[in-house]
């Protein structure tokens, strides 16, 4: 029980412990034999009568408590996060397809308008596959830029196509019959393919 009494001017003297020191002056002294020494340099105590105070050095003696022992916790194995299965972003591998796909067609010369379609489809769902490649445990990055690349490519071959700047790429000459009889020429065997 605290015992609260009035000393100098109002000021409360609080002594949880009921030693007649007040528990804000307490320091903590040295420890001899289990007891702990709490010890003021001096305190002021009123007489008896109640209009006198008087300093005297106050002794606190109180017996240790060992101290209590560390909490520890069991020491378990730690338990692995499973983690999902790294993926393949699905619009960065179909921008892949329709990236190659439009290089194929636009180096055909006939259908070079056809590529322009397919390498602007191809650019947009290589670009949604790399935006998906941000999100963990999807890999769409690689696959994504590589699609913007054959996009891309499809796109300048099918453009050069239509406006013959290039002699070896026309828009009205069929490419692919030109490569099978240049083949032919080259490779005899292939004739019978």
């Amino acid at each position: 029980m605290a015992r609260i009494g009035q000393l100098f001017g109002g000021r409360g003297v609080i002594d949880r412990d009921g030693d007649g020191v007040d528990d804000r002056t307490e320091r903590t002294g040295h420890s001899r034999g289990g007891i702990d020494e709490r010890t003021t340099d001096r305190i002021a105590v009123r007489d008896g009568a109640g209009d006198a105070t008087t300093m005297r050095p106050a002794i606190d003696h109180e017996p240790i408590s060992p101290p209590a022992p560390p909490a520890t916790e069991p020491v378990t194995a730690p338990v692995p996060v499973r983690q999902a299965p790294a993926r393949v972003s699905l619009l960065a591998m179909f921008g892949l397809i329709l990236g190659a796909a439009g290089v194929a067609v636009a180096l055909t010369g006939l259908l070079a308008p056809w590529a322009i379609a397919i390498g602007a489809l191809g650019l947009l769902f290589s670009f949604g596959g790399i935006i998906a490649g941000v999100r963990p445990n999807v890999a769409g990055r690689g696959p994504g830029t590589l699609g913007v690349l054959f996009s891309g490519t499809a796109v300048v071959f099918a453009i050069l196509a239509m406006t013959g700047q290039v002699s070896w790429l026309d828009s009205h000459t069929d490419q692919v019959a030109r490569l099978k009889d240049w083949l032919d020429t080259q490779l005899p065997w292939m004739k019978d393919w």
